[in-house]
């Protein structure tokens, strides 16, 4: 698969899920999902290295008011990093430029 030149978030839906097509279908979804908040919240066009610490902190308050717990949201950001681990390799965006990276907020064990 080839991709634009500078990609937008949109763009690289399918090769991030392609990824786990031969993993169990239900964390192939969850990836799917996950990735797709993401595109709803900073819209299809953003590519992701115009994504900053300041829009992730953001993101992360809206998921709060969302509803989403700590716990969840720290799932989510851990996917978000592993998502720009992806993008370095493919060299999509500058190198080692990670945004999620620290983002995640506290888990909360019981």
């Amino acid at each position: 698969m080839t991709l634009p030149p500078d990609p937008s978030l949109k763009d690289l839906q399918l090769p991030w899920e392609k990824q786990f097509w031969y993993k169990d279908r239900s964390y192939w979804k969850t990836q799917a999902e996950i990735l797709e908040l993401l595109r709803h919240y900073f819209s299809d066009d953003r590519k992701p290295r115009d994504i900053f610490r300041n829009d992730v902190a953001e993101f992360r308050e809206w998921l709060r008011k969302k509803g989403h717990s700590n716990n969840h949201i720290h799932l989510m950001f851990e996917r978000y990093g592993q998502f720009y681990r992806f993008l370095n390799d493919l060299e999509v965006v500058e190198k080692d430029w990670n945004p999620f990276e620290g983002m995640a907020p506290r888990r909360i064990r019981a």
